[in-house]
């Protein structure tokens, strides 16, 4: 886990300080020493060559490295200045890390980031040579707004150790085979566990489970409504036609770009009551380097119906490239991967968005060298090679399970734009919203909530609730209505329970202000008793 404090920012000054050792010196002449060249014929120990020198290697220099300061004490968002002291010429040959064998995430400025509030030591080397100093970091007594997660975990460390994981992989393991276990109520699959040689009808029949094409009114733009011809252009570009009694050889394939799933192969939108931002044909947005099974294109092949873990619909072709088993297992279940923990970030054109992992080949104190999926001219996966520096954006794997870090994801997506069905990348809907801080921690999340409130053994039914009934669940609990999911993350200093849920941004509501009376249902998100 990374342990990031961000007001905290260390500058490193390195103070070099040149020893010159025998610096351009001839080595001195010896000729009035006799040269014993072993001949016994050579009366004159004179060598045989006439050089009569004694040739003197000039010494090897002996290089220090030490920290100007052993121990240094600083509180808090203060700065701190440490000096070493080296006659190194090659700076950039020491290595830095920190005291949990870390290599340090030293920025271009010479900054560090990654201490927190206690101990540190800082340890340099450059071969066998080694130098470390101490650094300790006192909590300030500073007041935090309850936008600030740090305002939470504080009225938390009076009771408990945020630090400390709240489940165990086997435990985060169970969680997710009970999502696995019963499609009908998560609408999750296991990706391994489908075959990739299905019948044509079992296809025909996943792509007519959308009917609602005459539901709303379908419009191409904003302004222009599709007449019945172009309706049923649409329908019949699914190419139906060709799914008969065959089966149908399905390809494992990789996001290569955001994808947005679609109930129909188009972007036309269907409008309720002339809501514009809620698209009926808006089903959810696959993300880079999200694993899909691939049953079916259009007649046009500008689109493809695919199989996501979580969903099921069409996405635009260009945004998946096949792939083979081996590299399906790559993205789907590898064990080295570097995880997005910002709300989003970009590597080279490409959008990366909370929860999204990436496998890398190899990582140092540079970054990782990321393994980033894109789509070749014959469709299949061409993997680049990507540098991406090891710095707050981005983890080893997935996180620790513990309140800090819980918080610290939550609050890190206040306001994101709300986005009916992710319809756009740089925004999330209520669910997306709490997958994208779960999957951090290697949960498996349904993607709705009306399947997020039925996971078995986790999911529990309620009849409303109140600051008093809230506080006897953990914190981290998803509570739901009707149509909505939020996440409950405590009490503050009155007592009054505080939801983190997205409906028009992501945003911080009390549970009175919302109004308890609506809750329908609970998933607690913790050990089975």
């Amino acid at each position: 886990m990374k342990k990031y404090l961000k007001s905290l920012i260390l500058i490193l000054f390195l103070s070099i300080t040149m020893l010159f050792v025998g610096c351009g010196n001839e080595p001195e002449k010896k000729d009035d020493v006799p040269v014993d060249t072993g001949d016994p014929n050579n009366s004159n120990n004179e060598d045989p060559n006439g050089n009569t020198d004694d040739p003197v290697d000039p010494p090897a220099p002996t290089y220090t490295l030490s920290f100007k300061e052993k121990e240094i004490t600083i509180a808090t968002g203060e700065r701190a200045v440490l000096k070493i002291e080296t006659n190194i010429t090659d700076t950039n040959a020491i290595v830095f890390k920190n005291s949990d064998n870390k290599v340090a995430a030293f920025q271009a400025d010479g900054s560090i980031k990654g201490l927190k509030a206690g101990e540190a030591i800082i340890t340099a080397t450059y071969g066998e040579l080694e130098a470390t100093v101490k650094i300790t970091v006192t909590e300030e007594n500073k007041v935090y707004e309850k936008t600030d997660y740090r305002y939470w975990t504080n009225l938390l460390k009076t009771k408990y150790d945020v630090e400390e994981a709240l489940m165990t992989q086997a435990q985060i393991d169970e969680f997710n085979n009970a999502v696995y276990s019963d499609y009908s109520k998560s609408k999750v699959y296991d990706l391994t566990k489908l075959p990739l040689t299905v019948s044509g009808q079992t296809v025909k029949n996943l792509i007519n489970n959308y009917s609602n094409m005459n539901s709303y009114p379908v419009y191409k733009d904003s302004s222009t409504q599709a007449s019945t011809a172009e309706k049923n252009a649409i329908l019949e570009n699914r190419n139906l036609s060709v799914l008969g009694s065959k089966d149908v050889e399905a390809s494992y394939g990789i996001i290569v770009n955001f994808a947005t799933m679609r109930s129909y192969p188009t972007l036309y939108i269907s409008v309720k009551n002339g809501q514009f931002q809620y698209d009926r044909f808006q089903e959810t947005g696959l993300t880079v380097g999200e694993a899909v099974i691939i049953y079916h294109y259009s007649t046009d092949k500008e689109w493809c119906f695919v199989q996501a873990e979580n969903y099921i619909g069409w996405i635009q072709s260009e945004n998946v490239a096949k792939c083979t088993a081996d590299e399906f297992m790559k993205y789907y279940r590898s064990d080295k991967y570097m995880l997005c923990i910002a709300e989003r970030m970009e590597i080279d054109g490409t959008v990366l968005r909370m929860g999204d992992k990436v496998p890398y080949k190899s990582v140092d104190e540079n970054g990782f060298i990321a393994l980033m999926p894109k789509r070749c001219n014959d469709e299949t996966l061409c993997i680049t090679e990507t540098l991406v520096p090891n710095d707050e954006k981005v983890n080893d794997g997935f996180m620790t399970y513990n309140y800090n870090n819980l918080y610290e994801l939550g609050f890190k997506l206040l306001g994101t734009a709300y986005r009916w069905g992710d319809y756009m990348i740089d925004g999330r809907d209520c669910s997306s919203t709490q997958n994208a801080i779960y999957h951090c921690f290697g949960f498996v999340m349904p993607r709705n909530t009306s399947n997020q409130n039925k996971i078995p053994g986790y999911s529990t039914t309620v009849s409303g609730l109140n600051d008093t009934s809230m506080r006897t669940y953990p914190i981290g609990t998803l509570i739901f209505t009707s149509s909505h999911v939020m996440m409950y993350i405590g009490e503050d200093e009155t007592g009054a329970s505080y939801l983190l849920h997205n409906s028009g941004s992501c945003k911080l509501q009390t549970l009175s202000s919302y109004g308890g009376s609506n809750m329908i249902a609970t998933l607690t998100i913790r050990p089975k008793n």
